[in-house]
């Protein structure tokens, strides 16, 4: 597992190893750039949870399925892993 921080969030806290939640249904899919920006759900281990939205996640085609979206997301919250 991995700690995040996100500047906008929370004041700049960090997230411990949350359990990381995609909501497949709030995506935004931008064809001309070939990007997609979704809603995640970031659960800590006391349960606290935290919802961003990841913006301008690379994608190579608009085809997805759970794991290639997963592989996508996981490789944007790359940028804000501590």
């Amino acid at each position: 597992m991995a700690n995040y921080k996100f500047e906008w969030l929370n004041g700049g806290a960090e997230i411990i190893n949350p359990t990381i939640t995609i909501n497949p249904d709030n995506i935004s899919i931008f064809p001309s750039n070939m990007t997609i920006d979704v809603d995640i759900l970031l659960t800590t281990p006391n349960g606290t949870s935290f919802g961003v939205r990841l913006f301008d996640i690379p994608v190579e085609n608009l085809n997805y399925d759970v794991g290639t979206l997963q592989t996508r997301v996981l490789s944007k919250l790359e940028n804000f892993k501590v």
